[in-house]
């Protein structure tokens, strides 16, 4: 069991008036940010013995008392030797790759294996220290593991602005295509239920209707053609919700072929599937420096095609 070390701060004249989680980075700079939040959010970061919320602002005479439990010491990862990642377009400004099936786009707490953001620190060090997270440097969005296709990574920190406020203000355009059970009754629909974690399992997420509570989500799709009760879709994504592709089709009883985690007793087949069939397969963005609009294709893999004509 890691150890946890204690200490308590008393405000300052200096820090009177500035936000907590500011103030806690910068007792406890060997965290980032998120991390920080994250303490505050588990109660393990108080003021004066009471939660308060991250964005609180520090008075006169308060006192913070938090707990910081020591960083566990980590295999180091390996990468594979095999590995290639092709890159589509970079600049001075940003890098734009395939993601492989297969590969997490950043680590997380449970994971000790080579990622996306591991591969893109060594082929572009100079993106260390751009982004919010030091998991995640350059990483302005993501694909699931098993989703493949097109992602934009910024190298400056201008440009990774520029993008995440394109990515909030949903001007960036996301096409996908998928492969799904089923034939849809309609060739176009938009999907708009709502997003919210699933309260059966927390690892997935859950499409309520409209009026639910929950994260607005809206997918829409065409279908571009059907064999043997499998449709391939093209797929547009106005929101981008954790898992919404996935657990949007799910909701119309349409699942993503060879997905396991948003499937049915009535898709066991899923299981016997080498891959997930969904695919980033179009980016389109506003480029910081020329202000004008880029377009980057990733090709559909053969699989997709294999599997509609076989």
């Amino acid at each position: 069991m890691a150890k946890t070390s204690h200490s308590k701060h008393s405000v300052t004249a200096g820090e009177v008036g500035q936000r907590f989680d500011k103030v806690l980075s910068a007792l406890i700079p060997q965290l980032s940010r998120t991390k920080v939040q994250a303490l505050i959010v588990a109660g393990a970061a108080l003021v004066n013995d009471k939660a308060v919320a991250k964005h609180y602002f520090l008075e006169e005479g308060d006192v913070i008392m938090y707990a910081v439990p020591e960083e566990k010491k980590l295999t180091k990862v390996v990468r594979p030797t095999d590995f290639m990642l092709n890159v589509l377009h970079e600049d001075d400004d940003v890098v734009v790759v395939e993601k492989p099936v297969g590969l997490l786009t950043h680590a997380a707490e449970s994971t000790h294996e080579w990622t996306l953001a591991d591969e893109l620190l060594k082929k572009y060090p100079d993106i260390k220290g751009v982004g919010d997270s030091e998991e995640r440097f350059g990483i302005v969005h993501r694909l699931d593991r098993d989703v493949s296709g097109v992602m934009v990574v910024a190298r400056t920190q201008e440009a990774f602005e520029n993008l995440k406020k394109q990515f909030q203000d949903r001007v960036i355009e996301k096409e996908y295509r998928a492969v799904v059970h089923g034939v849809p009754h309609r060739t176009h629909d938009d999907i708009r239920f709502v997003i919210t974690r699933s309260t059966m399992d927390p690892s997935k997420m859950a499409a309520r209707p409209e009026n639910a509570e929950g994260k607005s989500a809206w997918t829409e799709y065409d279908v571009l053609r059907s064999h043997r009760n499998l449709s391939e879709l093209r797929v547009l994504i106005h929101t981008g919700r954790t898992h919404q592709i996935r657990a949007h089709l799910l909701a119309i009883s349409h699942p993503v072929v060879g997905d396991t985690l948003y499937t049915s007793k009535q898709y066991e087949s899923n299981k016997s599937f080498d891959r997930l069939y969904l695919h980033a397969h179009r980016l389109t963005f506003t480029h910081l420096k020329t202000a004008q609009k880029v377009e980057f294709l990733s090709e559909i893999p053969t699989e997709f095609d294999q599997l509609m004509t076989s």
